[in-house]
């Protein structure tokens, strides 16, 4: 029995390749269980085809999510650093904000600490 592969239509170049692969056994003569082998491996390259489709398209769909994930972490990224900014402002505004009794023990503190220095210079040069 000759094989025929009148029965295939052609709708991507996966099936073109198909059909080549199986045109190849045209010219040869086949017995029916090498055409029911044939047909196998048709139905075998045919879900190799399909699974093959399905992955590209799994990771075409993987590959939009990562890319809407990096968005979405620069966008969090650049909250973060406003939020960052933010707070060193208030902690300085805060330091600023300090009241006039704690004002007060600040400079005596500072007082203090620039008579001990200028008692070492003294120390020192003697």
């Amino acid at each position: 029995m000759l094989f025929s592969a009148s029965h295939l239509v052609i709708n991507d170049c996966q099936d073109y390749i198909l059909l080549l692969l199986l045109t190849f056994f045209l010219n040869f003569v086949v017995t029916p269980s090498e055409e029911k082998i044939l047909k196998r491996f048709e139905t075998r390259v045919r879900q190799l085809m399909l699974s093959y489709k399905e992955l590209q398209n799994e990771n075409a769909s993987l590959r939009n999510t990562i890319g809407a994930q990096r968005v979405m972490l620069d966008e969090k990224e650049n909250a973060l650093s406003l939020l960052q900014k933010e707070y060193n402002t208030l902690k300085l505004a805060r330091v600023i904000d300090v009241g006039s009794d704690d004002l007060k023990d600040a400079k005596l503190r500072i007082s203090k600490l620039v008579q001990e220095i200028d008692k070492c210079i003294a120390a020192v040069n003697i």
